[in-house]
Order: structure tokens, then C-alpha cells, then sequence
């Protein structure tokens, strides 16, 4: 065989050629990943970042208070509310000021079940009866508000009443004194059982007062045109109870007199 020089310098061309591809194939294929690792960094830190942040949870004790105001009930839609209903059994101050009942509740909602019924007392210490503190009792729709009045006297007023200045002569010891209402024709009959016998009501002043105390709550009510009270379905026993030896019908016109006549002997501001 003839040895052609050309034929080996072809050859080491090629060979030399085969090297150069291969080479720059591995820099492209190191280049690349060179590129893919830096373009990662900034990914991976803003995952690391994103980890390392807290999330609080939204539930009901972290969402802020509603600013909306309460819906609140026009004077006009119902008779006034009362703060408490527990009678009391405690005794008032006799200092009490007649300006704190002033502050007695004056707004009270009835719904379709109850209705409001006024009860009458007296203001602090007084020289003659004068029911200048109104407060006011719930009772069922279909009860009578005579007698409605009238329990809620015999229970007295209430703590936070007594705590305003209303003062009266009854309390939780005489709240089931009551045993009959009945109305007729105008004439109303009101009998007691023995739980009406309260120290110093049978007594001069004590009397006026103690009685004042349930005419001006029975007669606030128009239909009522006389009444008389008893004591175990006696009215003797009744009038035995303040020592008076006869039966007593009062009418209206006589409780009006009796008002005008503590009016005028009353000094003006007393």
C-alpha cells in the first residue's frame, strides 16, 4: 500500500474538528446550566421569604366591634320599661331626697302577651300623702289592671326604687296580702287576708298613710267609682284594724276631698 501524506493530514483534520465540536457542545451544555442555577436563586429565596411569614386567622373575636348604633324604640311605641321586677324587703332612708325619683324608669315595652300597668308611691318623707313616684309593672294581656296595681303595690318597690327615694309602707312581707278583686257596676270590694297587718298602719299618721297608699291606686283607674276593703271577707274586721266600730264605702268624691284638704295644709315647696 502506497502511504499517502494527504490522506493522514485529512484525518488529523477531521479528528481535530470531531475535539472542537464535542468541546464547545460540553461549554454550551455548562453554559446552560450555569444560566438555569442563577436564574433559581431569586425563585428560591422568594419562596424561603414567602415561608417565614405568618398568617393571622379572621375569626369572631379579632373582627372589630360594629359601629351600627342599637335600634332604639320611639316614646310613642309602648308605655315604659321596667328595670327590675325583684321586690325588696329592705327598709328606705328616711332621709331619702323626693328629687331622686326623678330618675325612676319611664319607659316600658309591653309585647302581645303583657300589658303596663302604673303603680303609685310616695317620695321620701312626707307631711301628708303625696304619690309623686310612678313606677311600672308588667302583667299578662288578659289580667286586670286593677288588681295588677294593686299586687304590684303590696310588693312594694323595688331595690333600686327604694334606691331612688320611693318610700311605702309595703314590701315583699306583704306581697300575697291579696285575696279578691271584684269590680260591680263601678263599686269596687278588695279583701285581705292577715298578711295586710303591718307595724304602725294602724296607727294616727300611720293609718292615713297606709291607706292613701291603696286609694290612690285604686282610684287612678276611672271605672272604679267607690271601694271598700276587708280583711277575710269582713269589712268589720278591716275597720277593727284601725279601731272604728263600722263598715267604710269611700267613693271617689271622697278621696278627691281628702287630696285638697292635704294640698292646702301642705306649705308650698314642703
Amino acid at each position: 500500500m502506497i502511504d499517502d501524506p494527504r490522506a493522514r493530514d485529512g484525518g488529523s483534520r477531521l479528528t481535530k474538528n470531531r475535539k472542537a465540536w464535542v468541546f464547545a457542545l460540553i461549554a454550551v451544555l455548562l453554559l446552560s446550566v450555569a444560566a438555569a442555577g442563577l436564574a433559581w436563586l431569586p425563585v428560591q429565596f422568594e419562596i424561603e421569604q414567602v415561608a417565614d411569614i405568618s398568617v393571622t386567622p379572621v375569626n369572631s373575636t379579632t373582627m372589630p366591634a360594629s359601629t351600627v348604633p342599637p335600634s332604639t324604640v320611639p316614646p310613642s311605641a309602648g308605655p315604659p320599661q321596667v328595670i327590675d321586677l325583684t321586690s325588696s324587703g329592705d327598709t328606705l332612708d328616711s332621709d331619702a331626697d323626693p328629687a331622686l325619683c326623678e330618675t325612676l324608669p319611664t319607659f316600658l315595652i309591653a309585647d302581645d302577651d303583657s300589658q303596663s300597668i302604673a303603680v303609685l308611691f310616695g317620695c321620701g318623707t312626707q307631711d301628708a300623702p303625696e304619690f309623686n313616684a310612678t313606677v311600672f309593672r308588667l302583667i299578662e294581656a288578659g289580667d286586670d289592671p286593677v288588681k295588677g296595681s294593686l299586687l304590684g303595690l303590696l310588693a312594694g318597690p323595688t331595690a333600686r326604687e327604694q334606691g331612688s327615694g320611693v318610700s311605702s309602707f309595703f314590701s315583699a312581707d306583704t306581697a300575697r296580702a291579696l285575696e279578691s278583686v271584684t269590680l260591680s257596676a263601678g263599686a269596687l270590694v278588695v279583701d285581705f287576708n292577715d298578711g295586710i297587718y303591718v307595724n304602725n298602719a294602724n296607727t294616727s299618721t300611720g293609718s292615713v298613710f297606709f291607706k292613701a297608699e291603696l286609694l290612690a291606686n285604686v282610684f287612678q283607674y276611672p271605672e272604679v267609682e267607690t271601694v271598700e276593703f276587708q280583711i277575710d271577707g269582713s269589712c268589720e274586721l278591716w275597720a277593727g284594724y284601725f279601731e272604728s266600730q263600722q263598715c267604710q264605702v269611700v267613693s271617689r268624691a271622697d278621696w278627691d276631698s281628702q287630696q285638697a284638704s292635704w294640698s292646702a295644709d301642705t306649705p308650698a315647696g314642703g
